[in-house]
């Protein structure tokens, strides 16, 4: 997926006390785009401490190469800073095999883009960091949209669950999202040109991502991973001051690529069977159950025991008939994918997904909802990437 170089380094600020040396490098992705980046010594240093951060397996953690040492005095050397530059091209090639879907590694590449209260994902690479059952929620632009936000008092208005058809599939393509909307009723969309088209009409989106709390740290079976987004730009704070920031809402979870199966072959066979036959079912804000049963008590005794039967096949196509609104779409998706229980009486909105107003009742209390991460459409630091055509080796 990645390749990076360290072209050169040089030196900033050359008539100043305060001068350090900067390494330039080039990152190819995929072949096609490459860009550039430069980083001082330092990064390097905050890079390799918070992955060992990450990583809990002992022995991984001891066998990781080591970055060369902090000198105190010669740092300017060209002798020395020609060999601390193939030695840092050592270590980064190191962590591309081992560790290239490392949040941090991806934050120091200029992929991800972190601030002090939130993390960002662009765009161009969720497709990577996403699995079947993940969630989106929209921020749309109509003026009905408006008027529901603002009596709900809420940011969310849609949502859209994420799929992959087959299941066992790890293409792009194969990335849809599940929406029921007054277009088509309920129906799954490429995933990316879906969300591009949002995009086009103004709306701002968050993914939630589906993770399992058991899990390990970053490894080598490829398992998700947890960050603190602020205790990166800092390897030297407090584990008090760190504490204090995974308890300040400042974590997301992003996973890596070819992620963990939060359920089994099964659930997600079956969770595909359900979409399936209910595709294109028109979009409504369905009635709770209780009403069907409480008008279903109320004909059975006007029309007496006699109209059992009657009862039945009406129910039977009331189910077939049923409408569909876009949380409670969701809300049916994660009960038969065994995610929360099913509570036949409640009305999920688009609110109860939201990270502050969530009100799910999860079945694994291991398995839940990440924090809220912005989907982001503008270029950050990727903006002077180039298409390249590049030829693999």
């Amino acid at each position: 997926m990645f390749e990076a170089k360290i072209l050169n380094w040089r030196k900033q600020n050359p008539n100043n006390e305060s001068s350090y040396i900067v390494y330039n490098i080039d990152i190819i992705y995929n072949y096609e785009l490459r860009w550039n980046i430069q980083k001082r010594y330092s990064d390097f240093l905050t890079l390799d401490y918070n992955i060992k951060e990450s990583i809990k397996d002992v022995n991984n953690k001891k066998h990781m190469i080591r970055l060369p040492k902090k000198k105190m005095f010669g740092n300017f050397n060209e002798k020395f800073l020609y060999k601390r530059l193939n030695l840092l091209q050592d270590y980064i090639n190191y962590i591309i095999k081992n560790y290239k879907n490392n949040i941090h590694f991806l934050k120091f590449i200029d992929i991800l883009n972190f601030s002090i209260k939130k993390s960002s994902i662009h765009i161009n690479f969720l497709s990577k960091f996403v699995q079947m059952g993940d969630i989106i929620l929209f921020n749309t632009k109509s003026l009905i949209s408006k008027v529901q936000r603002t009596i709900l008092n809420t940011n969310y208005d849609h949502i859209g669950m994420i799929i992959r058809q087959p299941y066992n599939s790890h293409l792009d393509m194969n990335l849809y999202l599940l929406e029921a909307t007054t277009e088509h009723g309920v129906h799954k969309y490429p995933l990316i040109p879906r969300l591009k088209s949002y995009h086009d009409n103004n709306s701002t989106m968050v993914l939630r991502k589906l993770q399992n709390c058991s899990t390990n740290f970053d490894n080598n079976h490829n398992k998700e991973l947890l960050f603190k987004s602020s205790s990166i730009s800092n390897p030297n704070e407090s584990a008090d001051y760190k504490d204090q920031v995974f308890k300040n809402n400042t974590t997301a979870t992003i996973p890596i690529e070819n992620n963990i199966s939060i359920n089994n072959n099964n659930d997600k066979k079956k969770l595909l069977n359900f979409i399936d036959s209910i595709h294109g079912t028109p979009y409504g804000l369905r009635l709770l159950p209780k009403f069907y049963q409480k008008k279903k008590d109320k004909d059975k005794i006007m029309g007496g025991e006699n109209n059992n039967n009657n009862n039945n096949i009406n129910q039977k196509n009331l189910e077939k008939k049923q409408e569909y609104f876009c949380s409670q779409l969701v809300s049916d998706c994660y009960h038969i994918y065994n995610i929360i229980k099913y509570d036949k009486n409640k009305l999920y909105l688009p609110m109860n997904f939201s990270e502050n107003k969530e009100s799910l009742e999860y079945i694994n209390s291991n398995i839940k909802l990440s924090n809220e991460i912005p989907i982001i459409f503008n270029k950050l630091s990727l903006q002077h990437a180039e298409k390249i055509k590049y030829l693999r080796k």
